[in-house]
């Protein structure tokens, strides 16, 4: 039998006026970054806003998902911190033409839903909801805080412990929205050997037949 207290307590969300009065507003940090596949335009395909489902906070189609980090640092570890937990090294599979690129907050995005603060278990957000394996129930929330009116999530981000920085979802239109441009863009690998963290080439893993893609978080 399991104990009561290691029972999921994350709930699905409740009705948007509920939210829309209880849960704590905020805007997005001034400089978001971005990690991301390099593809063309002059934006290098950052602005992308996800309705797969393959996101934590992924709205249905027509609407979508940008997802962001408040440092260069939260936006590669939620690409790949589940390696970093495993300890698996970090192959060219992995970061070969991939890139994190910094932007400005776009005003279009206007108040967030503030996951990150205490008043909002008022409403029915624990902790859970930023790492729970459940998207379904995510999405619901996604789904609700977008029909409250917020612009999008400030939210923890799963693999940067602390409590002192934030991950960011903003909502809009689903698809590519190449106006907001990109203020600077590196390529993933330079940012991770800044971070410390070990990046090695495939072949120098000899024998491994470990799937490194299959292991990274969906961006």
């Amino acid at each position: 039998m399991t104990a009561p207290r290691a029972r999921p307590a994350q709930q699905p969300p409740p009705e948007a006026a509920v939210l829309r009065t209880g849960l704590p507003r905020v805007g997005p940090s001034r400089r978001l970054y971005r990690e991301h596949g390099l593809r063309e335009g002059d934006d290098g395909g950052c602005w992308w806003f996800a309705s797969s489902g393959d996101g934590r906070f992924d709205l249905e189609d027509p609407h979508g998902t940008c997802y962001f980090g408040g440092t260069e640092g939260v936006a590669v570890r939620e690409r790949c911190g589940r390696l970093m937990a495993m300890q698996i090294p970090i192959t060219e599979r992995l970061y070969a033409g991939r890139v994190v690129s910094e932007v400005c907050a776009p005003e279009s995005a206007g108040a967030l839903a503030d996951l990150t603060s205490p008043a909002a278990l008022m409403v029915g957000v624990t902790g859970e909801l930023a790492a729970t394996s459940d998207y379904a129930l995510c999405q619901a929330w996604a789904r609700a805080c977008w029909d409250a009116g917020f612009g999008g999530l400030r939210y923890p981000p799963r693999f940067t412990p602390g409590g002192k920085e934030a991950a960011f979802a903003i909502f809009g239109d689903e698809g590519h929205h190449p106006d907001p441009g990109v203020l600077r863009r590196r390529d993933l690998l330079d940012v991770l050997q800044e971070l410390g963290y070990p990046a090695v080439r495939s072949d120098e893993l000899g024998s491994t037949t470990l799937d490194i893609q299959d292991n990274a978080e969906p961006v």
